[in-house]
């Protein structure tokens, strides 16, 4: 029988990998890889789930009274409120990608669309542009996008900002002009009415001024709009190239990213920021040796010094832990000496990070003691989003289990490695 992870999706027969542990939005148990855990909704996403349950409820409570007097209104209004459910996820759709559209038209880059909260269950890389399905895909949506240059204007922010609730407005109106066309239709009439109120709902709530989330921390399309009235400071040019180097990093674009932070980091006091971009997009875009080879050219700038500021320190050891992962992926006994040495300092700084941990896991592997380093890396595993760093991990951890002598679980360790890479 095979098993099914039900956060990646990784399929095997053989059960070593996988475990039950509870998750979801009920809360139950469910199958899971051993580098993965089960999707835990937010307390603000269990509001949002049920708000999705009452708003058609609400819809048919209010219309409650017809029933008495027109039930062929009533039977119309129902069916307006069942087709509300099924179409959710196609009215954030549409608005999401009407952000996504005036994003594009105003000269911005867009690199991430998604739709839903949980798990991945389709994802397709186009255009630069990475396209998520979620596993409940009914619990809102987002678009991220950068600007290559100079910030936009406040007139163009507001126009990226609106273009999501008037996508929704201008569905609405078409909705509304295709019920009027197939009025001689009741239950497709019924869908099409029922799809523009809804659309029109969710543009009204978007434009709402409000903060929302478990924190209150994610203003609303109106907030926002109102935010564009207020004077803001312009980002210093190393902070606009901080979050290009980024925003090519997360779109793939690997070159782009260490390009723009080799551009900038001898000239700022954010050097060690973008020392880490360089290392990292290095390692992924051309090698690891690339990375390297960066450090050894510029060793000197990377040397213990007594520093008081606690973010300088903190990206030094990200420095040291990118030098320490990229020697461990070289395998090359050379590096092995500067691997252990950066290793250590960096968890030394920083113990209690996921990755710094996974990073000394691995080079405990590396260096025979798979005892220790094993729950280092699988617990880095599951604490990690990354899936390029999970199939990483995977990849030491296989090795861990074949030096303990068990091939045969090191081999579902790397086919579950291999799987991880297809949804990079």
């Amino acid at each position: 029988m095979n098993h099914i992870c039900s956060n990646c999706g990784f399929t095997s027969p053989g059960a070593a990998v996988f475990r039950r542990a509870k998750g979801g939005l009920l809360n139950r148990s469910q199958i899971v890889c051993d580098v993965c855990v089960p999707y835990r909704p937010t307390p603000y996403e269990h509001k949002m789930g049920l708000r999705v349950l009452f708003a058609p409820l609400g819809f048919l409570l209010g219309a409650f009274p017809l029933l008495f007097h027109d039930g062929g209104v009533f039977i119309f209004m129902l069916i307006m409120a069942v087709t509300s459910l099924p179409t959710l996820p196609l009215r954030i759709l549409i608005h999401e990608a009407g952000h996504a559209f005036a994003a594009r038209l105003m000269g911005q880059i867009v690199w991430q669309a998604r739709i839903g909260s949980g798990p991945i269950r389709q994802r397709l890389r186009l255009l630069g542009v990475v396209f998520e399905i979620r596993a409940y895909p009914w619990m809102g949506g987002l678009v991220n996008f950068f600007g290559p240059a100079e910030p936009v204007g406040r007139p163009a922010e507001a126009f990226i900002i609106a273009a999501g609730p008037l996508a929704n407005v201008l569905a609405a109106v078409i909705a509304f002009g295709l019920n009027y066309l197939c009025q001689w239709v009741g239950v497709v009439a019924a869908v099409f009415a029922g799809f523009g109120a809804f659309n029109l709902l969710v543009a009204i709530y978007n434009l709402v001024p409000r903060r929302f989330g478990d924190n209150e921390t994610v203003a609303s399309d109106g907030r926002q709009l109102l935010n564009t009235l207020k004077r803001r400071a312009i980002p210093n040019p190393p902070i606009r190239q901080m979050r290009l180097a980024a925003g090519y990093s997360y779109m793939g674009r690997y070159g782009d990213a260490a390009t723009t932070a080799m551009n900038e980091w001898q000239a700022t006091p954010l050097k060690f920021f973008f020392a880490i971009q360089i290392l990292h997009n290095l390692s992924r875009g051309q090698g690891d040796r690339a990375a390297i080879d960066f450090f050894f050219a510029n060793e000197s700038e990377f040397q213990e010094r007594d520093e008081t500021d606690t973010t300088i320190k903190s990206n030094l050891a990200w420095v040291r832990a990118n030098v320490a992962w990229s020697a461990l992926k070289l395998d090359d006994p050379a590096l092995s000496e500067l691997a252990g040495r950066m290793a250590e300092a960096a968890i030394a700084a920083v113990p209690d990070h996921v990755e710094m941990r996974g990073t000394y896991g691995a080079w405990l592997v590396s260096v025979g003691r798979e005892e220790e380093g094993l729950p280092l890396l699988v617990g880095a595993a599951r604490g990690i989003d990354s899936t390029i760093d999970k199939a990483d991990f995977c990849d030491f951890i296989a090795r861990a289990w074949r030096q303990k002598g068990d091939p045969k679980k090191a081999a579902q360790y790397e086919a579950l490695q291999a799987h991880l890479r297809t949804m990079s």
